[in-house]
């Protein structure tokens, strides 16, 4: 079944970058760095241990969000399952307190784009 297929697939791929992502995070400053390296200076804060770090990067990509109109992908088997769990499927645009989630499992998909 091409759901089942997807899922495997997307699972492996979130085990593959997992380590890459940190959760309970703040961005608190994007500084361009000077020649003779170009890149970006990346400063967060933990919301939870209130510890800074600093980390170097060639690119920062900005996901503010700013679209007013949220898009939901026509995924196989979607819809289907909106019209068996009413209300289940939501957008990031609609999230606003955690507690809503809590003691619950979720799946989060985001739309890849490749930059040249």
């Amino acid at each position: 079944m091409l759901v089942k297929r997807q899922k495997r697939e997307l699972i492996y791929h979130v085990r593959q970058v997992r380590h890459l992502i940190k959760f309970s995070t703040q961005v608190t400053s994007v500084i361009p760095r000077s020649t003779p390296q170009k890149g970006w200076s990346v400063t967060t804060r933990s919301l939870i241990t209130d510890t800074h770090e600093t980390h170097e990067y060639d690119a920062v990509a900005v996901a503010s969000g700013h679209y007013t109109v949220p898009f939901i992908p026509d995924i196989p088997g979607i819809k289907s399952w909106d019209k068996a769990y009413p209300g289940r499927v939501s957008h990031s645009k609609f999230f606003r307190r955690p507690e809503e989630y809590k003691d619950q499992v979720s799946l989060v998909l985001r739309e890849a784009h490749h930059i040249s």
